[in-house]
């Protein structure tokens, strides 16, 4: 056997193991299949949960958007309170006082939090 013919046998046999270990395509994480899932049955954080939460962690929040701070930065408002949250203009681009559920990502760093939107549902 060349080692070539070898090398490749290695390679194909890692290939399968590896999407064997991992389901193959499914590389999201549980918390973030949770919340780009298109359901219902998602869990619904609320502002003060999301404030508490460290960096990464997913969230689906409900309420509006309070204020425009800049480009693509607002201020979401629920009932527990007020958060920043990042909206590419790709996903969402509206008015203040929008009704709306927001499926994101936890980025905390030493001197902030904002939710990294990663999708956007209008009531």
């Amino acid at each position: 056997m060349s080692a070539f013919t070898l090398l490749s046998a290695t390679t194909l046999l890692g290939l399968a193991t590896t999407a064997g270990a991992t389901g193959g395509h499914d590389l999201l994480r549980s918390g973030e299949r949770e919340c780009l899932a298109k359901n219902d049955d998602v869990e619904i954080h609320s502002v003060s949960e999301a404030l508490g939460l460290g960096d990464d962690n997913w969230v689906v929040l409900e309420g509006a958007i309070e204020s425009r701070l800049g480009d693509d930065e607002y201020l979401f408002r629920d009932e527990t309170g007020v958060i920043e949250v990042e909206i590419d203009d790709d996903i969402w681009v509206g008015p203040a006082g929008t009704d709306m559920r927001i499926h994101g990502e936890v980025d905390r760093d030493r001197r902030s939090l904002e939710i990294d939107v990663k999708r956007v549902e209008l009531f």
